[in-house]
């Protein structure tokens, strides 16, 4: 969408999958196992943009936001990263960051209802 040697921006809409499933297996008064099982799907439409500032050749600084919208079964999702990059060569980096991602579920339907949140360390390489 834009770019120059110091700054990228680009937008995405796709799609995006969540399957959760869940196995459970409980000892009940010490005597009695309860077992269940449970998994479900859904497929949204995702809007998004990734935003990199590469100030110099070794160092840069990654933003990342998606929206899910709710279409096909979620009541909406939405992720923010934000990281510092170095890069060792062209094609090696790593970069540590911090990222959140929500995702909320229709009641009857929900297996996971939340926020996941944290730092995050990446090791890649890109060509």
């Amino acid at each position: 969408m834009f770019k120059n040697p110091k700054l990228e921006i680009d937008a995405l809409a796709g799609l995006k999958f969540f399957y959760f499933g869940v196995d459970l297996v409980s000892t009940v008064g010490g005597s009695r196992d309860v077992e269940g099982a449970r998994d479900r799907g859904w497929i949204d439409p995702v809007l998004g943009a990734n935003i990199r500032y590469n100030p110099s050749k070794k160092f840069g600084f990654v933003g990342y936001a998606d929206f899910g919208i709710p279409v096909f079964g979620t009541d909406g999702s939405f992720q923010f990263i934000g990281a510092a990059q170095y890069h060792f060569t062209k094609t090696f980096y790593t970069s540590l960051g911090y990222r959140t991602y929500s995702l909320e579920i229709p009641e009857e339907d929900a297996i996971f209802n939340g926020n996941l949140r944290g730092f995050i360390l990446h090791i890649g390489f890109q060509f």
